[in-house]
């Protein structure tokens, strides 16, 4: 990581000339004892204009240098990180699911599900607004000055061998860097109540992810024991980790002839951008039969 440029004058400069200021006003006063007061007015008027000049030049200066050092402070344009960053803006501007699905890294912890589809879902929601996009860029941009500061102290996020990606990421955004410059995409956990429904003799609770091939039965049986409590102490079960993406959700209540049915939609929002400590990425299904 480059050093940050030094300031060409010392922060006391604008103190410095306040005193200078206040020496030429006494020096100009007295010198309108011995001299005529028109000559001693202009003499004043004269050294004034060149005060104010000289603190003008140095905000500018400082303006200038300070913007100088952000741009020295962003990955170079041949870093692994700055490819990655201009790989993913180009996919999500030519609208390529496909290549944006190849640049993100799906090596978690354990199986996550991600798809091209939520590629997509991905880039449709960027095009939509061209500022969440740029947000999202700077947001990865930030995230490099940190992680070459742990690179110049060899100090590795992931130091297991097998280099999963935690589950639970270290930068904000729909999508962060890993330190090895690749890409990953925010993981939420998709959750039910254990106590869904208040009948304790229903056969089956079937939950079917709409145009994938992902399907999930539950028995009362299996409620009661993968139970645990979440960040809001609520009983939950989980169901999977996912990419972040639109998904429905059709939810089947069989008690013997009886089906109850309904559609639980989880889409992306806004909120996903910042990484909620206090939800664990968990996202609870609010489900209604009909």
């Amino acid at each position: 990581m480059k050093d940050k440029l030094p300031l060409y004058s010392s922060v006391d400069f604008p103190l410095y000339m306040l005193l200078t200021t206040v020496i030429l006003l006494v020096g100009t006063y007295l010198l309108s004892a011995y001299l005529h007061k028109t000559l001693a007015s202009t003499i004043f008027s004269i050294l004034l204009v060149s005060v104010f000049i000289l603190l003008l030049t140095y905000t500018n200066n400082q303006e200038n240098l300070a913007a100088k050092e952000i741009v020295l402070n962003e990955p170079s344009n041949d870093s692994v990180y700055r490819q990655t960053i201009n790989e993913f803006r180009r996919a999500v501007e030519n609208n390529d699911a496909e290549h944006l699905y190849e640049l993100v890294d799906l090596n978690y912890e354990d199986e996550v599900y991600w798809t091209e589809k939520e590629a997509q879902d991905l880039i449709d929601y960027f095009k939509e607004s061209s500022m969440l996009l740029n947000q999202q860029i700077r947001l990865l941009e930030d995230s490099v000055s940190y992680i070459e500061l742990l690179e110049e102290r060899n100090v590795e996020v992931y130091p297991d061998k097998e280099k999963r990606i935690p589950y639970a990421a270290m930068f904000d955004g729909f999508v962060f860097l890993q330190q090895d410059g690749q890409l990953s995409v925010n993981v939420i956990k998709h959750t039910i109540r254990k106590n869904i429904v208040s009948d304790d003799d229903f056969d089956e609770l079937i939950l079917t992810y709409k145009d994938t091939d992902k399907e999930f039965v539950f028995q009362r049986s299996t409620l009661e024991e993968n139970a645990y409590k979440n960040h809001n102490n609520e009983e939950v079960v989980e169901v999977m980790y996912v990419g972040l993406g639109n998904y429905v959700i059709d939810v089947q209540l069989i008690t013997g002839d009886t089906v109850k049915e309904a559609e639980v939609l989880i889409d992306l929002t806004d909120e996903y951008m910042t990484t909620k400590l206090d939800r664990k990425n968990e996202e609870m299904m609010g489900i209604s039969f009909k």
